[in-house]
Order: structure tokens, then C-alpha cells, then sequence
């Protein structure tokens, strides 16, 4: 039975005892109490054209919950989500998970990766969200077993560890449109916007320079100075920051613009002896 008050504002009460059943006003007309007291079911009201059937997930944005149909039935009334069969306010939603993650109401302390080998004391309170399951670990965001956390360690050029990944667009194919064959697969990859370039993610600016560099240089995320033929065998102090930039790879040195070998440097002469080298010099 439906009562309002002289505001026009309304609520339904129960037949036989009085009792209001619904938690917030509604307008007159638009509920059915007689299917709300014999249908619904968990604080739900009966609208004969709800707005919309707000679940826990419409919680963080309300205004994008609309029903494309006015379907009379059994939502939450406004200002309530609906979560596992009852109506709750937002702050009582649980958030949703992702990750391998689970709700808990009280969670305390995750182990990472990093650390899962080595004791430690949890001192946080326990408090309600998303955790990983006993025998995971977090790493990047997501719960991973021992195995899984040895792989993801073992990433390198800052690729990140995916549990379900497919095919890495490189710097060279990055304007083309690849189709990708393989199977979701665990495995190290380029975060999404990245593209593998030399076992490093780049940027779209970064994939520019590196197929700039000159020929056998490769392209480094941090790279300090080059070693020159002529420095070979030396300490020499490096006083340049890390920088972005084409580089000789490990263990070749720089002549002119050319990467070379230690044995591919140019033989160091005696100035004072008038030498001079040459590639191909008369034999004595």
C-alpha cells in the first residue's frame, strides 16, 4: 500500500502491520507497493519504469546507468546499488577486483615478488579491499604464484610481466596493421603504447630515433659516454648524465660513427716516428 505525505513525497507500508518497506521516497504512482511486498526481494522496490537497475559496479559513476527501456521490475530504489541480492550504499559496495585479486574485509600486508623469499613484519591494520590469495605474490598490479614471480623478475629492457600476452608490436611495424596469431600466453612484454625496439619498449618519439641511429649503434633508455678506439685499455671519466641516445653496444668502441671491435681498431702509431696508419700498407 503506498502512503505520501502533503510534499507528495512516498513510501510504501506493508498491509497487515503498517510498516514502511521503503528505505527512500519515491514519487506517487511510480512504485507498485503490492509487487514490492509479494516480488521484491532484498530492499529492492517494484518501478513501473525504473531509470535504471544501478549495480555496485555503476557505484563510482551513477550517471551513466540508464535503461534503454522502461521495463516495470525489481531495482534498488536511487541513491542504493545493488550488490549480492541486497541494496547497499555506495560506501558499503565492495570495489571490483582485478589482477588475481580478492575482496577481503580485513586485509593487511601483501609480500611482492621481490620480497617473498625474505621475512617479514606486517604492520598495517587490517583494513577492507583487494588482496592477493595466500601463496601469491604482487607484482605489477597482479597476484602471481613463485614460478610466475621468477619469470616476471627476469624481465628486462622495462618490459612488464603479463599473464595472458600476445604479440609485441615493434618500432618497425608500429604504423602497420599486424595481425597477431599467437595464443594468450604468460610472458614479459611491452606496456600498452610501447613498441619492442632491441629488447627495450619505446615511445612512438623514442622508436623515431632509434631507427635514426647509425649503422651497428644501437639505442639506449640511459647511455653515458661512448670509448673511442684511441681510449681503449684507458680509465677514462665519464662525466656525462644517463641519457636517451644511439650508443655503441657493450664491448665495442666508437671510430668516427662506426661501431668496431677491439681488433678492428686502427692500430695506435708513433707520431714521433712519422707513422701513420693504413689499411694497406707495403710490406717492408
Amino acid at each position: 500500500m503506498e502512503q505520501c505525505d502533503v510534499f507528495r513525497r512516498c513510501w510504501c507500508v506493508r498491509y497487515q502491520s503498517g510498516r514502511p518497506i521503503s528505505e527512500v521516497y519515491h514519487t506517487a504512482g511510480a512504485v507498485n507497493c503490492y509487487y514490492t511486498q509479494s516480488v521484491c526481494k532484498g530492499n529492492m522496490v517494484y518501478y513501473n519504469c525504473p531509470s535504471c537497475n544501478a549495480t555496485c559496479s555503476d557505484a563510482s559513476n551513477p550517471a551513466a546507468c540508464q535503461s534503454s527501456s522502461c521495463t516495470p521490475g525489481c531495482v534498488c530504489p536511487p541513491g542504493l546499488y545493488l550488490q549480492n541480492g541486497q541494496c547497499v550504499p555506495a560506501a558499503q559496495c565492495r570495489p571490483v577486483c582485478s589482477g588475481g585479486k580478492v575482496f577481503s574485509e580485513c586485509g593487511g600486508c601483501e609480500q611482492s615478488c621481490s620480497q617473498r623469499n625474505t621475512p617479514t613484519v606486517c604492520t598495517a591494520n587490517c583494513r577492507r579491499g583487494c588482496f592477493c590469495p595466500t601463496g601469491t605474490y604482487l607484482h605489477g598490479g597482479q597476484c602471481l604464484s613463485d614460478e610466475q614471480c621468477t619469470a616476471a623478475l627476469a624481465c628486462t629492457g622495462n618490459q612488464i610481466y603479463s599473464l595472458c600476452a600476445g604479440c609485441d608490436q615493434t618500432c618497425e611495424n608500429r604504423n602497420t596493421l599486424t595481425r597477431c596469431t599467437l595464443q594468450c600466453r604468460q610472458q614479459c612484454t611491452c606496456p600498452s603504447g610501447t613498441y619492442m625496439h632491441q629488447g627495450q619498449c619505446l615511445t612512438n618519439s623514442q622508436c623515431s630515433v632509434a631507427l635514426a641511429c647509425p649503422s651497428n649503434q644501437i639505442y639506449s633508455l640511459c647511455a653515458g659516454c661512448d670509448q673511442t678506439c684511441d681510449q681503449r685499455g684507458q680509465l677514462v671519466a665519464c662525466t656525462t648524465q644517463c641519457r636517451q641516445q644511439c650508443t655503441c653496444p657493450h664491448g665495442m668502441y666508437l671510430d668516427g660513427q662506426t661501431c668496431v671491435t677491439a681488433e678492428q681498431c686502427p692500430q695506435v702509431c708513433d707520431s714521433s716516428l712519422n707513422e701513420v696508419f693504413s689499411t694497406c700498407a707495403a710490406g717492408c
